[in-house]
Formats: structure tokens, sequence, C-alpha cells
């Protein structure tokens, strides 16, 4: 039996952060049609004085997507010639 990971993703609190930076509060992963993205959460509080995250997410850098494993490469596709 597989797992779906397919938009699902986790958060956690970022340990490391230094006071006064703009480091995320929250730091995480997860995975968008195959591909794994990377996020980054920031405590806010918006006008009316409600808490919320504002979240980022981006491609990892200096890493390749990773292919589903159904998923056939470009060199494996059929060509009708």
């Amino acid at each position: 039996m597989s797992y779906d990971n397919n938009l699902t993703g986790v958060l956690f609190p970022n340990n490391k952060k230094q006071e006064g930076s703009k480091q995320p509060d929250y730091n995480g992963s997860c995975e968008i049609e195959g591909k794994t993205y990377e996020i980054a959460g920031w405590k806010r509080q918006s006008n009316a004085g409600k808490p919320f995250l504002s979240l980022k997410l981006q491609i990892p850098q200096g890493k390749s997507e990773k292919p589903r494993q159904n998923e056939k490469k470009d060199s494996e596709l059929d060509t009708p010639f």
C-alpha cells in the first residue's frame, strides 16, 4: 500500500531564530503535484488584532524536483514517429 503525500506538509518551530531577525518563526515542507516545496511561516497580527501565520512556499535551492513514482521521464514517453 502506498501513501499519497500530495497536498500535505508540515511546519516546525524555528528554534534557531535569532531575536530581531527576519528569519521565519516556522519552517517545513510540503508536496504539491509531486513537487516538494519549502515552507516558511511568520507569526503576524492583523489590523483587527487577530493572530495569523504568513506563509511563503518555494522550490528548495540547489535541489532537483522529485519525480512522481508513476510519472514517466521525457525520454521514456512514447512518440508516434
